[in-house]
């Protein structure tokens, strides 16, 4: 039962992050008329920029209180 908590858990995840991808890429492309996906030329770069995303995503989900709800009933914070 926990495997499969914690593979439906990775699955939210990925989705969430690639949802918070898509929205930046085309917020800079769009407001900003930069293209992500160009600047980023070697793999240092893109690694940044997914540690960035990272970080953002984070923060939104501790301010709107998704972190916590996640510790109480998910599978990560209770192994």
């Amino acid at each position: 039962m926990y495997v499969y908590k914690l593979s439906i858990e990775a699955i939210v995840v990925g989705l969430v992050m690639s949802t918070v991808t898509s929205v930046l890429l085309i917020i800079s492309e769009k407001c900003f008329n930069i293209d992500l996906c160009k600047l980023c030329k070697n793999k240092k770069q893109l690694f940044g920029f997914f540690v960035i995303i990272g970080a953002i995503t984070h923060y939104i989900f501790d301010k709107i209180g998704l972190n916590e709800k996640y510790c109480i009933h998910g599978s990560a914070c209770n192994a």
